[in-house]
């Protein structure tokens, strides 16, 4: 028997080792999934956003129609939707039930009393029908907001952190929900000032999941550990989970320095570029690219420096002498240490710095 439940095309394990997510066999490091959901071009959810208001829309028209015509067209948008669908983070290691998916509407012509009691108000079939177009229609929205909460939150208050190890990234977090809680509170008491009844936009700091404990063998290891399994009812949900657990082990989301897109920094070190191709280069990655920009940029410092120290010395000694006020002392310290800033950030070159430097 063909069965449509409420996980249709959600709800799924996965097992979490101390270190690794394992999703449908493949091990990867904590935080991977996430990351590569900030990565992902914006692109493919519009893509999905269309094509599920087009199968909601087919769909509609086959449970009334019932006819061939209909089917196909019901079929067809289901296939291009679940094409899309597979191109998510997660969802790509998964069959996400796609031969279902593909079958589905030549199963529900077949069985038509089902589909009767699935078009009944208050059947199970019915419920989960209505459950499964909901978490179809919301599905854009909530990955987005996915989205736009991690970003917020990882470029304001885990980017200029001193240290990279698990328990700064705890206090990070922490942070941010009592500034996330207080903001909340706040919002609250001015619209029931004002009896403003619209819904606050909150952030998601719980996450929903069934937990049961299973052994699994690891690579290297002969005795089998305990591992945790969560079942998720939606991507989101297991894509914030995996980010902070990745947290916990000191693996985080972040922009590259060189190309601005999102990578895994691993085990608490302060990395800054990525491992892939760099813009305009044929062979050389973002980190041997950064790697090469920031010695440049540590000798243009010391260069700057240097010939800052050189000409406060020849300042001074004319000071000393008088053949230079104290105001104007003042002034011309003032310009050099200004100039010397400019050089250090790259906004002027060593040899316009040496050359209105010797002009002092």
């Amino acid at each position: 028997m063909y069965y449509m439940n409420s996980d249709f095309f959600d709800g799924f394990s996965v097992l979490f080792s101390k270190e690794e997510s394992i999703l449908n066999e493949k091990r990867r490091p904590l935080g991977s999934y996430s990351t590569d959901a900030l990565d992902m071009d914006p692109g493919l959810l519009e893509e999905i956003r269309d094509s599920v208001s087009l199968f909601q829309e087919v769909l509609t028209v086959f449970l009334s129609a019932r006819d061939a015509s209909s089917a196909a067209e019901a079929q067809q948008a289901l296939n291009e939707l679940w094409t899309r669908l597979e191109q998510m983070p997660a969802y790509s290691e998964m069959k996400l039930n796609g031969l279902s998916a593909r079958g589905l509407i030549a199963y529900m012509r077949a069985h038509p009393t089902e589909v009767d009691d699935m078009l009944t108000l208050g059947t199970e079939r019915n419920a989960m029908l209505r459950r499964w177009q909901d978490k179809l229609s919301n599905f854009r929205s909530s990955f987005r907001d996915f989205v736009r909460e991690s970003t917020w939150m990882l470029e304001n208050y885990f980017e200029d952190l001193p240290s990279r190890r698990p328990e700064a990234y705890a206090a990070a977090y922490h942070k941010y929900r009592v500034d996330v809680s207080g903001e909340l509170e706040i919002l609250q008491e001015e619209r029931e000032e004002t009896g403003d009844l619209s819904e606050i936009d909150i952030p998601k700091l719980s996450f929903s999941t069934q937990l049961s404990f299973v052994p699994v063998h690891l690579p290297g290891r002969k005795a089998p550990v305990l591992a945790e399994k969560f079942i998720f009812d939606n991507l989101t949900d297991f894509l914030f989970t995996d980010l902070f657990r990745g947290m916990g082990v000191g693996n985080i989301p972040r922009k590259c320095h060189n190309c601005g897109r999102w990578f895994l920094a691993v085990g608490g070190y302060d990395t800054l570029y990525c491992g892939r191709g760099a813009p305009g280069e044929t062979k050389k990655t973002c980190r041997k690219v950064g790697a090469h920009n920031k010695e440049q940029l540590k000798n243009s410092k010391d260069f700057a420096q240097r010939e800052y120290s050189r000409v406060y010395n020849r300042l001074k000694a004319r000071k000393r002498t008088g053949a230079i006020t104290t105001d104007e002392w003042n002034r011309l310290v003032a310009s050099a240490q200004e100039l010397k800033d400019k050089a250090k950030r790259g906004d002027i070159s060593e040899t316009e710095l040496k050359g209105i430097y010797d002009k002092i």
